[in-house]
């Protein structure tokens, strides 16, 4: 997604290049049209030559600049009476820095990088929300379950600053409904997508529905790659969505074990315990979500926060 999201914007830069080329060109055809400025536009070039040879051969060529300087002051007088000025030539660059290249030193530039993180964040399936680490309040929280998601949330801030560069780039978030695990999920794509990391959010079930359009739908087959190759994935609420045969164990672990072999980044959250999710998925599903050498399990407890928040 990410790369598709820099694609567009580059080529909307270009677009903009094009259209202001195309209306220096359309300018300056019209101002040739007018025969005053040809006759003086072609002794500028001329006198142009001779000074560049005169250069070129050591000459003396003071009269021939002060006469070129007289022509260009008469050739913008000219182009002022056809409502033309000499800046109307020039490329009007939305961003001076990269000149609408979008790079800088083979780098984004940051005219591309600040819109990246929105279209990231906006596209990345994640609904709208107004949940952050920069104003989580746990005020009214019981003083145990508050010291847990103070722990938790500081956990996972040094998480966001540290990606993807971190021991345990999984996490398997466990526990009751309203106990804050999606919450801490919106969290956390937000503060990848504003470093323009690839993030992308699905529910179990929704991730579901596009494995069975993929399984199912052999003339309008839609890749599996936004689950596939994000930074990091979401999948909440694992576990509430039902089981296809031939569908949903063999789609889920294939995106699990390819993720895993890619080194890429899953975060699930789930109402199930672990036995739940081992009755339910099997063991190889089971040693992907759990793997203690890469994945972080969290179990959530204590109050519904929505009812306390």
């Amino acid at each position: 997604m990410k790369k598709e999201i820099i694609n567009k914007l580059l080529e909307e830069k270009a677009a903009k290049l094009r259209g202001e080329k195309l209306r220096i060109s359309l300018l300056k055809d019209k101002a040739m049209q007018n025969k005053t400025y040809f006759s003086l536009n072609s002794q500028k070039n001329i006198l142009e030559m001779e000074i560049s040879l005169c250069i070129f051969n050591g000459k003396d060529c003071n009269a021939k600049e002060k006469e070129l300087k007289k022509i260009k002051k008469e050739m913008t007088l000219n182009l002022k009476s056809m409502g033309i000025s000499p800046a109307d030539f020039e490329i009007h660059y939305d961003c001076p820095a990269c000149k609408d290249s979008g790079y800088v030193n083979g780098a984004l530039c940051d005219c591309i990088n600040s819109k990246l993180s929105k279209l990231i964040l906006s596209s990345c399936g994640m609904p709208e929300n107004p949940y952050s680490f920069e104003n989580k309040n746990f005020c009214a929280l019981p003083e145990a379950q508050k010291e847990f998601m103070d722990k938790l949330y500081s956990r996972f801030i040094k998480y966001c600053n540290a990606f993807p560069d971190i021991k345990y780039p999984n996490a398997l978030f466990a526990g009751f409904s309203g106990t804050g695990k999606t919450v801490l999920t919106f969290c956390i794509l937000k503060k990848l997508a504003e470093k323009n990391f690839d993030v992308k959010y699905t529910t179990a079930f929704s991730l579901n529905n596009a494995f069975l359009n993929y399984h199912t739908d052999f003339k309008n087959k839609k890749s599996l790659d936004e689950y596939l190759f994000p930074d990091l994935l979401v999948i909440d609420d694992l576990g509430t969505e039902p089981i296809l045969k031939n569908v949903t164990l063999e789609y889920i672990y294939l995106i699990l074990n390819e993720r895993m072999i890619s080194n890429k980044a899953t975060i699930i959250t789930t109402n199930l315990d672990l036995n739940g999710i081992l009755n339910r998925y099997g063991e190889r599903i089971f040693s992907r979500i759990t793997n203690k050498s890469n994945t972080f399990v969290c179990r959530f407890s204590g109050e519904d926060i929505r009812k306390l928040l």
